[in-house]
């Protein structure tokens, strides 16, 4: 990372600045309540995220937008459902099971390590937020959680996810921050973040808090999380 370098911050919100673990009960209180056991909750829950990374990946050499219908998070998260009751051998409404997810993911709190982050960051850096969300969860999160005062490029609004080919998101950021892609960096910490930004020419941090390496992409940092970041980007400053 040339950190020496670096004019603009582009950042990822869920996962990175909020916590979309904490949407979890949200969708899993519903499917109690739709008559599934807890212990077959709990296995739609663990295989969830494994199985929504795996539709992320033919979007890779995929222009979204030449599609007549784009995939909203919402639709991906239904078929996930949907494919995760058939391998459970289960019946659920796999319409308001997404649905339940997409509200409790606007009702998510913001990560401890977020908030002074940003407030160091923002007196350095313009900053501009690129989320794969959709509208209808984003935009309450970053209220929810006082982050509407950063420009947010949104995939839903340009009809793209960051992995995919030709997106304009990272674009589009660039021309807010007013910054070239070489000296801008965005801080992720999923797969898309990194294998996104770098196939836009910018730079890459992965916010690793789980501790699980990415394949098919190597960032130029990665960190436990936002705290570790400010402290490397901190030693440029010495």
């Amino acid at each position: 990372m040339n950190a020496s370098g670096i004019k603009g911050l582009c950042l990822d919100v869920y996962g990175t600045l909020v916590d979309q673990e904490l949407a979890n009960g949200g969708y899993a209180s519903a499917l109690v309540a739709q008559g599934l056991d807890d212990a077959v909750v709990s296995k739609i829950g663990e295989a969830f995220e494994p199985q929504l990374r795996e539709l992320f990946r033919p979007f890779v050499d995929e222009n979204l937008s030449l599609r007549s219908k784009f995939p909203r998070i919402l639709d991906l998260f239904e078929v996930v459902f949907d494919e995760l009751a058939a391998d459970a051998g289960v019946s659920f409404d796999t319409h308001q099971a997404a649905e339940n997810l997409v509200l409790a993911l606007g009702q998510v709190d913001i990560l401890p390590d977020a908030r002074a982050f940003l407030e160091w960051a923002d007196s350095r850096f313009p900053i501009c937020l690129v989320s794969d969300g959709d509208d209808d969860m984003i935009y309450p999160a970053l209220r929810r959680n006082g982050l509407l005062c950063w420009p947010v490029v949104t995939s839903e609004a340009f009809r793209s996810y960051k992995i995919s080919q030709e997106s304009p998101l990272f674009p589009t950021a660039l021309r807010i921050l007013g910054t070239s892609a070489e000296e801008t960096l965005h801080i992720g910490d999923q797969l898309s973040d990194v294998y996104g930004a770098q196939r836009a020419g910018l730079q890459t941090a992965y916010v690793n808090r789980k501790g699980k390496p990415l394949d098919l992409a190597t960032a130029d940092v990665e960190t436990g999380g936002l705290s570790e970041l400010q402290e490397k980007l901190s030693l440029v400053e010495l």
